[in-house]
């Protein structure tokens, strides 16, 4: 409360230049910055909930086209706010997916409240973002053993690749996104690795999602190489014939949505 109270002063101290560099908002504020960014990390849903608003307000000064002090400090922050975000996204390791349980359903909307926060990110600073997306995932399939990964790692990074396109702008995102060949490099680096083997479901089914909300990668002519190994995943064993009927079920709703729009290649 302390800091979203202090934002709009701290604002215009920068901005009108007066007061010094050491002025007592500044200081202030570098305080309530260093308490904000303990409880944002904190391993407590409680504690980090609490300061998802100023998350939230943070995020308004972030516009990668406007070049102001108070811009540039808080472009500064975004590899350390996105990096804390993304290590919040992850569900604890035994988590059981199973969201009619309380518990679970409290800890699946933190997640929903924090995906809120990364979507105003993305739509202000697009760049910074895809360029965490690009250097998370180039660690995590640079061992091209992508099924090996620990499941909240990968499930996380899945989840921040799905939100991307929602939010560039402008809209549709999804066909503005698809027009940025470093995005549509990631998502090759996806489907050119093992990850629909991966062993849990919810990698499996998050996969998917990914590999259908972005199908018009497919309709490239660089990429459309990419769409008959998919089909085949998702048909055999590791789609519509997989042990678990969550994904199976999953798998026959998204083969249909992904097969429509590919008629023009599967025709033949």
């Amino acid at each position: 409360s302390a800091g979203l109270e202090l934002l709009p002063l701290y604002e215009k101290v920068v901005l009108e230049a007066s007061s010094s560099p050491n002025s007592s908002i500044e200081n202030l504020f570098g305080q309530i910055m260093d308490l904000f960014l303990r409880c944002f990390a904190y391993d407590d849903i409680d504690v980090a909930s609490a300061v998802l608003s100023f998350a939230a307000r943070l995020t308004d000064y972030m516009n990668e086209k406007v070049t102001s002090s108070v811009e540039g400090s808080m472009q500064r922050r975004l590899p350390l706010l996105l990096a804390t975000l993304v290590e919040q996204m992850k569900y604890p390791i035994d988590f059981q997916y199973d969201f009619e349980d309380d518990d679970d359903a409290e800890e699946e909307m933190f997640r929903t409240e924090l995906s809120k926060v990364y979507s105003k990110m993305v739509r202000n600073a697009p760049s910074a973002c895809l360029g965490f997306l690009y250097d998370l995932s180039s660690r995590q399939l640079s061992g091209q053993n992508a099924a090996s990964l620990p499941t909240p790692d990968i499930e996380a990074t899945l989840r921040l690749f799905r939100h991307f396109g929602e939010n560039i702008r402008p809209s549709p995102g999804i066909k503005t996104v698809m027009a940025n060949e470093t995005f549509c490099g990631l998502l090759r680096a996806f489907h050119e690795s093992n990850i629909a083997q991966h062993p849990h479901r919810e990698v499996v089914c998050s996969y998917y999602e990914m590999a259908v909300r972005y199908h018009l990668l497919f309709l490239k002519k660089e990429y459309e190489e990419l769409l008959a190994p998919l089909l085949s995943a998702m048909s055999g064993t590791t789609g519509i014939q997989h042990v678990h009927p969550r994904v199976r079920s999953r798998c026959c709703y998204l083969f249909l949505r992904l097969v429509k729009p590919m008629v023009p290649l599967l025709r033949p």
